[in-house]
């Protein structure tokens, strides 16, 4: 199983506020790391590759990228159901 620390990384080095503060499962990343539209793009795709999941295919995708803990259930979710 992959880790959550490997997500956090990608969260924090596509952030467009650089120098962000501590990330936890509560960390909003539109309100906290002031991710933008083109910005949840680039996440969403560098999960997708990394993770080898898509997220499009679980029915509450956009409730589940907003904070950090949600975007891991959804990985774990579809890693799941993959196997």
């Amino acid at each position: 199983m992959m880790d959550k620390d490997i997500l956090i990384n990608l969260i924090l080095e596509l952030a467009p506020q650089n120098g962000a503060k501590e990330v936890n499962d509560g960390t909003n990343i539109i309100v906290d790391l002031q991710y933008d539209s083109l910005a949840m793009v680039e996440l969403l795709n560098a999960i997708e590759e990394k993770f080898g999941v898509d997220f499009t295919e679980l029915p509450d995708f956009l409730e589940r990228f907003e904070c950090v803990g949600d975007i891991w259930d959804g990985i774990e979710t579809l890693l799941n159901v993959a196997q």
